[in-house]
């Protein structure tokens, strides 16, 4: 076969030249029928002549120009519509109403909440469902909370939020989280050295999570007026436990000590030697200096211990 197209360029395929002979062409089986459907029977045979062959090459030719031109003109009219139809779509949506912002959430989380628990402290509300996407359905839409409830002994909760214009319309978003109490806890505002006493003028107060306050932790003003670091100095901002503070220290050993005797009445007072340090409260030995005689007294004040015999 040296050469063949479609309708629309051709519908002969030629054979080889060798093959031709007394001028005749062989045609198709495919081309007699389009020969048919032209009606041009007269042309329809096994075997053509040249002459007749060329005069239905020039119908087909015509055939197949009066076809291309067709469907130039209907490519143009599906552009056309295609045009109008791109012409008709608006070019970007109508606005939508704004969503509403996580804080605003938590906002009316916290109005229910205290609607249902009575809380002295401070909470932070830490909502577990994130990327909670809920529009505004209109300018006056608001948010719904519903079914609202704890965890017996706990502060983790779980309900339903929704908007009121989106209720019975849109599916409710299940919520889940937990409330975070927040302690005021007293630290120091400046470094306290070891030795230097915690003055209230000292104390400032820190917000913390509940959770972040461990076993130990000083919490009361009053536990902190008028002791002393243990053994390191205090930095300011930091929590402190009870363990890193003493009482201060009111008889160093050696010092000369007032011990003082009470018994029904009756109060004796005499003079001794520190053989240990002690801080107010404590129970420290002095050696009495008349007697030579070891004692127990308890720290009162400064240079001063309230006596208790040995049996």
């Amino acid at each position: 076969m040296l050469y063949s197209k479609d309708l629309k360029k051709s519908v002969f395929s030629w054979t080889s030249l060798s093959s031709l002979k007394r001028g005749q062409l062989v045609v198709s089986r495919q081309n007699r029928s389009c020969l048919k459907s032209a009606g041009h029977n007269s042309l329809f045979s096994d075997v053509l002549s040249i002459d007749k062959l060329f005069i239905g090459f020039l119908l087909f030719s015509r055939l197949a120009m009066a076809e291309s031109n067709l469907d130039d003109e209907m490519g143009e009219n599906v552009e056309g519509d295609a045009r109008a139809i791109e012409h008709a779509v608006p070019n970007s949506p109508p606005a939508s109403q704004p969503s509403f912002s996580m804080e605003t959430i938590q906002e009316a989380l916290k109005t229910e909440v205290d609607k249902i628990m009575q809380i002295s402290n401070e909470y932070e509300i830490n909502l577990s469902t994130q990327n909670i996407n809920l529009s505004k359905e209109n300018t006056e839409d608001t948010l719904q909370i519903r079914n609202l409830s704890f965890e017996p002994g706990t502060y983790h909760f779980h309900g339903l939020l929704n908007t009121t214009s989106g209720q019975g319309v849109h599916p409710d978003i299940q919520i889940r989280g937990s409330l975070q109490l927040i302690l005021e806890i007293p630290v120091v505002s400046c470094i306290i050295q070891p030795e230097e006493e915690i003055t209230e003028a000292n104390i400032t107060w820190q917000k913390m999570p509940l959770a972040k306050v461990g076993q130990g932790i000083v919490q009361r003003k009053d536990d902190l007026v008028g002791k002393t670091p243990r053994n390191q100095p205090i930095k300011p901002g930091i929590l402190i436990r009870t363990s890193d503070l003493k009482s201060p220290v009111l008889i160093k050993k050696k010092d000369t000590v007032m011990i003082v005797y009470r018994d029904e009445g009756i109060s004796l007072s005499s003079t001794g030697e520190a053989l240990q340090e002690g801080a107010k409260g404590d129970l420290i030995n002095i050696l009495m200096l008349n007697s030579k005689k070891q004692i127990q007294a308890r720290v009162k004040d400064k240079g001063q211990a309230e006596i208790q015999v040995i049996e």
